[in-house]
């Protein structure tokens, strides 16, 4: 089981390689067989070029001695010709009708130039008097008497009116210049006779004079007439050669052209030029030939490797997809989180994977059943041990019968137990015949410990549930009572099998609210909280029996949820018994209202008097008036403030009767709304004091009486208000935060504060830190704020580091009778 995915992609790598060796030695084999063919190309090129050289050269060679054998067969015309002239002119006629019968057909005329220029004799007839002393050879070969010989480029006859070379030798008599015979050459008859040593139709033959004018030209001879070369010409050329070759663009057609030259014993030279591309053309075409066969081949030997190739692949795909699947079996098999094993019908594993080993650490002789091994340790879950014909791999080789999921048990050499769940599929042979056994082995010890703990601590749970004083129902997303413990089933009068199943809507309950009312089934706490998902705390409910008697409880709710669910799967209730504590608040609630009722009335009627006996005071000083003595006068004043005082008391006696019984009824009223009309109503105080007040936090909605919350907060504000320094601007910080599971609200001011020891009596009625003289009120402020809190379910106490140190009034509400509306972390600040 070495081999592996990583092991086929070096594998395919391999291959690969292999492949691109085969591609590179091919392409070694065409770039070699490219480089010969273009080194032979261009050696064919160079080779066809070295003719057309030869060609060039020889051609020029041999018009130039044809030109050379032309011009001394005339110098011989006219050295005779000048002979005869100076034999008088019946000789010269006589020799110019013997030219004029075509002896010669490129000569066109022989005629004589006296020595003052003019035209004196002409083989065509009698001549004219024409002035020719103008004529370059004229010139020439009158001022320079060592010249015998002169040939002139075309010039246009001004009796033939052609075209005509003129080839003159001088005539001198005894020393004297006497004249200049010569005779017109047609070029164009000159030229043709040149054109037959051309090779090529644009081949071209020219003969200059030394200084570069064209003679003769075989290609536009009539537009060459009196045109002179350019002086960059090689053989014009200071020194130049008697010989040479040069390629360079022909000077009126600009057909590229190889030339050579000769040059001639009398100075002229005779210029050949073979086209190039007329030359070059044959060979140029073999290699295109050469070319396009060495493309095809080429093209050829790549097909026939892509072909070759292509089918190498394939057939690599195929032992590579094969290879590649059997690698995968086998490492998905090694993979498998899974042991896997393949055992004989002797016992004898044929074949295993990895987690078949990692789950039973072994020998080798626990895995094979020879004689003599060492037996597993292999027992049922009941503890029985297991031969080896039980074993159920061994069954299946050997009947066939596949087992699922059999939990056995195997104590292995390391003596620990490993707890496996087995499965065991038979293999057939092609007789239809089992001859070994497929088996599937997964460690379950964990799981099996895990169970094994979750029953343990179930039990555990169990028997805390059963000896609680509290009851417990669990009950499922539809109301229904799932589970219970004793204590409810006391508590409900009902047992087990009477609760399994009872919905929270079952009419039997006969549920009441604590007033009386009926206490819907729809409404009870474990609905709701099934509904809203919500926790339910300290619901109150009635349970009327058939006796008539009420059983009270109070009820909290938690949801139970499921792993993905939206909304609760279950609920779980705690039921306490409240029976006695009902009886006694009940009672303890009359007894208070009676209380109150009693001090009401007692207050309310104790006014009537006070007043009778502030008023007959207050009567008798207005009718003694002057009669009264100093003493008098201030007897009856401290009696009539003493009344007035216990009418203050009586009336704030009164007021804190009333709390919960006269105001308001609960309801969900802005905290912060409340405190800003608390702050309205003190505002004459606040402007006189210029006290300066703060507001921070984020004030909840509360479930409460507004009005006793706005007395709360006017109580408190005018305590920080009344008390404050002497010459001290009163400042005061109002604010509220949640808190854990409450709301807390907190005045903070610098005023005169509070002595530590003397605290615990501020929140007892009539309870006075201060003369009357200096702080005026009646004593029940903060008790009646502690009446207030204490209604709503709260907490109130004071802090204060001391004598004019300040203090702070802090009071709580729970969180579930007050909830936030302004954002989180939100401050708000108004100074008064």
């Amino acid at each position: 089981m070495s081999e592996t995915l990583p092991g086929l992609r070096v594998q395919s790598f391999a291959v690969d390689r292999t492949r691109a060796a085969i591609m590179a030695v091919v392409a070694v084999f065409v770039g070699l067989y490219w480089l010969n063919t273009v080194q032979e190309l261009d050696k064919n090129e160079a080779d066809a070029l070295e003719a057309a050289k030869r060609r060039a050269v020889f051609t020029a060679q041999s018009a130039a001695e044809a030109a050379e054998t032309t011009l001394d067969r005339f110098r011989v015309t006219l050295r005779i010709a000048a002979t005869a002239a100076e034999q008088g002119p019946v000789a010269l006629a006589l020799y110019g009708n013997v030219m004029s019968a075509g002896l010669d057909d490129m000569v066109l005329q022989l005629f004589h130039v006296s020595a003052d220029g003019y035209l004196s004799y002409s083989s065509l007839g009698q001549a004219p008097r024409n002035f020719l002393g103008d004529r370059e050879y004229f010139r020439t070969l009158a001022a320079d008497p060592q010249r015998s010989f002169v040939v002139s480029p075309p010039v246009m006859g001004r009796l033939t009116n052609k075209w005509s070379l003129q080839l003159a030798q001088g005539v001198w008599v005894n020393g004297k210049f006497t004249g200049v015979m010569a005779i017109a050459v047609s070029p164009e008859r000159w030229t043709a006779r040149l054109a037959r040593f051309e090779g090529g139709p644009r081949d071209v033959l020219s003969l200059f004079s030394p200084d570069g004018f064209y003679l003769l030209r075989t290609r536009d001879p009539l537009q060459s007439f009196g045109q002179q070369l350019p002086s960059d010409r090689p053989f014009l050329a200071d020194g130049a050669a008697h010989a040479g070759t040069y390629v360079e663009p022909g000077a009126r057609d600009g057909v590229l052209r190889l030339y050579a030259w000769q040059r001639l014993a009398s100075g002229q030279v005779m210029v050949s030029g073979v086209a190039l591309d007329d030359a070059l053309a044959p060979t140029r075409e073999l290699n295109r030939q050469t070319v396009l066969r060495g493309i095809a081949a080429t093209l050829a030997l790549l097909v026939a490797v892509a072909v070759i190739l292509f089918f190498i692949r394939r057939s690599e795909r195929s032992s590579l997809a094969i290879a590649e699947k059997e690698t995968m079996q086998r490492v998905t098999l090694s993979a498998m989180a899974e042991g896997l094993a393949v055992a004989s019908a002797s016992g004898e594993i044929l074949f295993h994977n990895d987690s078949f080993a990692r789950i039973l650490p072994y020998a080798q002789d626990r895995l094979r059943r020879a004689e003599g091994a060492l037996p597993w340790d292999v027992f049922a879950v009941d503890g029985s041990l297991l031969d080896l014909a039980q074993y159920p791999s061994v069954i299946t080789a050997r009947t066939g019968q596949p087992f699922d999921d059999v939990i056995l048990g195997v104590k292995t050499s390391d003596r620990d137990t490993h707890w496996l769940n087995i499965n065991t599929r038979p293999l057939l042979g092609a007789d239809g015949k089992p001859y070994a056994a497929i088996l599937t082995v997964t460690d379950i010890t964990a799981e099996r410990a895990a169970e094994r703990a979750l029953k343990e601590s179930e039990e555990r749970y169990r028997t805390v549930v059963e000896s609680l004083v509290e009851g417990i129902v669990v009950q499922d997303d539809g109301g229904a009572i799932i589970a219970s413990n004793p204590a409810a089933e006391r508590i409900l009068g009902l047992g087990a099998d009477e609760l399994a199943g009872r919905h929270s809507t079952d009419p039997r309950w006969h549920a009441i609210h604590a007033d009386g009312s009926a206490f819907p089934g729809d409404i009870h706490p474990a609905m709701v909280t099934l509904r809203t998902g919500e926790r339910q705390e300290g619901v109150i409910m009635g349970l009327r029996k058939a006796d008539d008697s009420v059983t009270w409880v109070e009820i909290n709710t938690a949801p139970l949820w499921g792993a993905e669910a939206d909304r609760p799967v279950a609920v779980v209730a705690s039921i306490l018994e409240i029976t006695n504590r009902k009886e006694f608040e009940d009672e303890l609630s009359r007894s208070n209202s009676e209380l109150e009722q009693f001090a009401y009335a007692v207050s309310h009627d104790l006014r009537e008097p006070l007043r009778m006996i502030a008023a007959y005071m207050q009567l008798l000083q207005r009718r003694l008036g002057a009669d009264l003595s100093t003493e008098a006068e201030e007897f009856i004043g401290f009696a009539v403030d003493g009344a007035k005082r216990m009418d203050r008391m009586l009336v704030a006696l009164l007021e804190y009767s009333r709390v919960g019984r006269i105001g308001q009824p609960m309801e969900w009223v802005p905290s912060r709304q409340v405190l800003e009309e608390a702050l309205l109503f003190l505002s004459p105080v606040i402007a006189q004091t210029k006290a300066e007040i703060t507001v921070v936090g984020d004030w909840p909605e509360i479930f409460a009486s507004a009005d006793e919350i706005e007395r709360l907060f006017q109580n408190l504000l005018g305590n920080a208000l009344k008390y404050h320094r002497e010459g001290v601007t009163p400042v005061i910080q109002v604010g509220a935060r949640q808190q854990g599971g409450e709301w807390r609200f907190w005045f903070t001011d610098n005023g005169i504060g509070i002595v530590s020891d003397q605290i615990g009596r501020l929140f007892k009625v009539f309870q006075r830190l201060h003369a009357n003289d200096r702080y005026e009120g009646s004593g029940i402020g903060l008790a009646l704020s502690r009446k207030i809190v204490q209604r709503h379910d709260g907490r109130i106490w004071v802090e204060s580091p001391g004598p004019d140190a300040g203090s702070t009034f802090t009071f709580t509400l729970r969180a579930g009778v007050a909830h936030a509306r302004m954002p989180e972390g939100r401050e708000i600040a108004s100074s008064l």
